[in-house]
């Protein structure tokens, strides 16, 4: 008799693809979608970029790449050390928590994330900044639109968002006058500031 097949709710890696429906406003979902890394945990973590050997304000684990996660949620891992040498605002902890979360835009709200990520490519100004970036980073060719949606647009994203913010050091060389982010991204840009609470 042949084996039947074992259905579980383990995504690969043994996260479990049931994940509860967060609830509230669309800040609140994001930032219930991610556990943000205790002290001992950071420690622990290399806030080195791999592409450019560059220390980083902090980043977003999933999977095996968590250290000692509390539960199924990615882990936002905040560089205190780099923020406070930088001289961050008092708010710098919070607002960088939510920046992170900003990498779950895709999974909480992915028809506002699609939309946004169109109407971006669609501008000949956007595109070429984009890849300009890309080349900058290192990162081949062929590789851009995986890179853009997993990396890049998430930091567009935040870049916008946060330009210019005070109390974090990492965007102040954000603009969002000053960088080519093109009028229909703009736009969505600014509803969703609207919808986060942060115009």
């Amino acid at each position: 008799m042949p084996r039947m097949p074992v259905w579980t709710d383990q995504a690969p890696g043994g996260i479990s693809a049931k994940q509860p429906e967060p609830k509230g406003t669309l800040k609140e979902r994001l930032l219930a979608s991610v556990s943000v890394a205790p002290p001992e945990t950071v420690q622990q973590f290399n806030f080195v970029n791999p592409n450019t050997g560059k220390e980083t304000w902090g980043d977003v684990m999933r999977g095996e790449d968590r250290i000692d996660p509390p539960d199924d949620r990615a882990q936002v891992f905040i560089n205190d050390k780099a923020y406070e040498a930088a001289g961050a605002g008092p708010n710098y902890r919070e607002k960088a928590i939510l920046g992170e979360s900003l990498h779950n835009l895709k999974h909480i709200d992915p028809e506002r994330y699609d939309r946004m990520e169109k109407a971006a490519l669609a501008d000949p100004t956007y595109r070429r900044w984009a890849e300009e970036s890309m080349i900058h980073e290192g990162v081949h060719q062929d590789d851009f639109a995986e890179w853009h949606r997993r990396s890049r647009f998430d930091q567009v994203i935040g870049g916008w968002l946060q330009a210019g913010d005070p109390d974090i050091p990492s965007m102040a060389g954000w603009s969002r006058t000053a960088l080519p982010f093109g009028k229909p991204l703009t736009a969505e840009l600014e509803k969703l500031a609207k919808d986060l609470d942060m115009q």
